[in-house]
């Protein structure tokens, strides 16, 4: 994306209801949190069965995509394309590549799926409500956000159905 892409689709969301969006791609990603840490107590007193694959699966994609995040070290579309993003940032800082905020939403969503069906729904739209916060806030590219997507979900297949 370019710089008039991403100025554009930020405009979007700025105008008397910035605060309102800033506001809630902030807190999604906490709502999510609060959800999984939920679960990850049911599974652990309950549900004892699917506690080490609730907890593991989310735990090694965090691994995961951390290290790759190192290794790549792809700078974020606010350093290299020169716009202010609509969230707080620390310029200069890179990682981008993959999006963690985006592998943590969608495989939380399918530990979620997997632990109880009926969340499947609310916990998917709200992962791809971050996914999509990431990309309209400034804050990665949408190739970041569909790589972590990628990740997410194939280690969630081999997590949780193998």
């Amino acid at each position: 994306m370019t710089r008039e892409r991403y100025e554009r689709l930020m405009g979007r969301f700025r105008g008397p209801h910035e605060r309102l969006w800033v506001l809630c791609f902030q807190r999604a990603p906490y709502v999510l949190a609060l959800g999984y840490a939920a679960l990850c107590l049911y599974a652990m007193f309950v549900r004892r069965d699917i506690a080490v694959r609730v907890i593991g699966v989310p735990a090694a994609v965090f691994a995961l995509s951390s290290t790759l995040r190192a290794a790549i070290d792809r700078p974020r579309p606010y350093d290299a394309l020169g716009f202010t993003p609509l969230l707080p940032h620390r310029p200069g800082k890179g990682r981008s590549l993959p999006s963690r905020h985006a592998a943590c939403a969608v495989v939380i969503a399918c530990a979620m799926a997997y632990a109880f069906a009926p969340l499947a729904l609310p916990a998917g739209a709200l992962a791809a409500f971050i996914c999509f916060s990431r990309v309209a806030a400034g804050m990665h590219y949408p190739s970041d956000v569909l790589a972590a997507a990628v990740l997410a979900l194939a280690c969630s297949f081999v997590g949780f159905c193998a």
